[in-house]
């Protein structure tokens, strides 16, 4: 029983070791404070549920608000709205003034023009922009946005066709997966296929080698049929249809899909019993093999901490192909259900019966490698995530993740093997504000950070904010950055192997600090993963250094003199230490009033009060 009690204490030591090594490296190693003015910002009215669209052929970006789509030109630092008032019909129908607006949920580049769909005050309809010339697609809307703006809507355009997920009605339910617009045939999932789904995010994965065989993926949660009053409900899965599915014949799933199959994902510690099941958001990095592409979840658990979990596309592939169907014991004669075929109203009717009641496959989706999560973070909440793939200086790609948190700031985050490293934390706003949308434009190397009133632009370099000396640029890790003559860009042509130097220590300044009175020593911290203290150095013995702390601010770490005495008069030198090496950061050299004695203020006055008292009582 002891044995267990130690064995049991034991492993706890290590999750606390373990967890301590996690919150030191996802803290972030540098606070990027707002500046005004040094980061492109534009206006908008986008509300809480602002969408983007990056034309990538003229670098404008679009953003979806209330009632107005706005043309963003970052270049120029113009913004233009078009209008998109809600339809006169629909306003005198509409039931509640707050969403007697249209609310735009849906921007999509389609057939060399934009596709609009919004709410249109409870009335879902969409229309065709060209340039700034809107025009009305008739029965065009429903499923496509919301009722109300509140309720989710995701979209994706492959090729010439338009797949949306969002609620049928204006309760909130139907909730399915359809391919509603284009060139193939409306094909939709049925409404008992997912239970309670909340949709988080769509994606293509393009196999240039076999278009046949391209799907169109889903990822969501969905409630679980029956859990513990102490169990998370929800549960996150992944969806897969096939691109040349059409529906099966009309006897049996006439227009629904024939290849939908789903797979839970899993993103836990199951050693410690912990369990991220809420997914939050979802970014697919594409490669040019897609079986090289990696899918990064963001998870919360039901204790409010945050975890990001990778998975091989690949892998998710190869479980759909080879899993078993849940609860399923029959043998199929033809092929497993969910595989592509040329023409689905062909396919055989037992594995469209499997399909229709077993759309679920056993085994979960782990992720990549078995290697379990990439990291979580206790007690924060992050809430969106994209994620750049960069050649530094060696040439090697290398993974960096943008992500929001629920204060309005932006961690970048360095993937680097199989863990994280939290490089810089951005403010780009003056407030802390909620982040309701983020934008990556890998093309040209910025990132769009978007909230209720405004849309920021961010390098993903900013090479400058980690410092003026080598060994900051160094410590950074950011393989966007290189040193040659400042921390700069990798991107910009400054490649060259860099071999850092320590800066050589200025002369100090003197300051005059009077005997007996108060004093503080303010050093600057920039890296939150360093270890900051002050070297003395005696103003009569140099030889003789004493090792002094600070007491940590938010930007500064803070020495306080509480009375000047000769032991205190000296060379005050700020050191960093990070990694190994040291630092000095600046340098003060406090002396005394030439040797004479000084009295502050305040000590003079009690002397005069002493003095008076004296003569006042010798005379009486």
């Amino acid at each position: 029983m002891k044995s267990c009690a130690k064995l049991f204490a034991a492993s706890w030591i290590c999750f606390l070791l373990n967890l301590s090594s996690f919150h030191c490296r996802m803290t972030p190693r540098i606070i990027r404070p707002f500046q005004a003015s040094t980061l492109p910002s534009l206006k908008v009215n986008a509300g809480n549920y602002a969408v983007f669209l990056q034309d990538e052929s003229t670098g404008l970006l679009y953003v979806g608000g209330i009632d107005n789509v706005y043309q963003l030109n970052y270049r120029a630092r113009t913004s233009e709205s078009i209008p998109f008032d809600a339809e006169p019909e629909a306003k005198s129908a509409c039931k509640t003034r707050d969403t007697c607006k249209n609310y735009i949920q849906v921007l999509q580049s389609f057939n060399g023009s934009i596709i609009v769909c919004g709410t249109n005050a409870e009335k879902p309809q969409c229309w065709r922009l060209d340039g700034k010339h809107k025009e009305r697609i008739q029965n065009c809307g429903k499923g496509i946005a919301t009722y109300y703006p509140n309720q989710t809507s995701i979209s994706l355009v492959v090729e010439k066709d338009l797949y949306a997920a969002a609620p049928f009605n204006g309760r909130n339910i139907n909730l399915q997966l359809r391919r509603v617009h284009g060139g193939r045939e409306m094909t939709w999932s049925d409404a008992d296929w997912m239970r309670d789904p909340k949709f988080i995010r769509m994606s293509h994965i393009n196999r240039k080698d076999d278009p046949d065989n391209e799907k169109i993926y889903l990822f969501f949660m969905e409630r679980k049929p029956e859990t513990h009053p102490d169990e998370d409900p929800w549960v996150a899965g992944v969806a897969q249809v096939c691109k040349v599915d059409e529906g099966g014949p009309k006897v049996i799933l006439n227009s629904r899909w024939t290849t939908f199959l789903k797979a839970k994902l899993r993103c836990s510690i199951p050693s410690e019993a912990m369990y991220f099941n809420r997914l939050q958001d979802v970014f697919v990095l594409h490669s040019e093999n897609w079986k090289e592409s990696r899918v990064y979840g963001l998870f919360t658990s039901t204790w409010n901490s945050t975890a990001v979990c990778v998975y091989s596309m690949e892998e998710i592939d190869r479980v759909f192909r080879e899993s078993a169907l849940k609860h399923y014991t029959g043998s199929f004669p033809d092929h497993k259900p969910g595989m592509c075929v040329q023409n689905s109203r062909e396919t055989n009717r037992n594995i469209l019966n499997a399909m229709k009641d077993h759309h679920e496959v056993e085994k979960w989706i782990e992720p990549v490698e078995n290697q379990g999560l990439l990291f979580f973070v206790p007690h924060k909440h992050y809430q969106k995530i994209v994620v750049d793939r960069v050649r530094g200086t060696d040439a090697n790609p290398q993974n960096v993740l943008f992500l929001s948190t629920d204060k309005g700031t932006v961690h970048k985050v360095l993937e680097e093997n199989n863990t994280a490293f939290n490089m810089l934390e951005i403010h780009p706003f003056n407030t802390s504000t909620p982040i309701q949308i983020m934008s990556l434009d890998s093309t040209n190397k910025v990132l769009y950070v978007g909230s209720a009133h405004e849309v920021v632009q961010i390098p993903l370099s900013g090479c400058e904010w980690y410092g003026d000396t080598e060994l900051d640029c160094h410590f950074s890790k950011d393989p966007y950055c290189t040193w040659k003559d400042k921390c700069m860009s990798s991107l910009s042509g400054g490649t060259e192997e860099s071999h850092f130097s320590f800066q050589i220590e200025s002369k100090p300044d003197e300051t005059i600090v009077p005997h007996f009175s108060r004093y503080y020593i303010s050093c600057p911290m920039r890296s939150q993963h360093a270890s900051y203290y002050l070297n003395l150095c005696h103003i009569d013995d140099n030889k003789k250094i004493r090792r002094l702390e600070c007491s940590h601010m938010k930007h500064e770490c803070v020495h306080f003199i509480d009375k000047m005495m000769p032991e205190n008069y000296g060379t005050y030198k700020c050191i960093a230490e990070e990694n190994g090496f040291v630092q000095t950061l600046k340098q003060q050299k406090l002396v005394d009033n030439g040797g004479r004695a000084f009295f502050p203020s305040t000590y003079i006055s009690m002397l005069l009060s002493a003095l008076i008292a004296t003569a006042t009582y010798h005379l009486h």
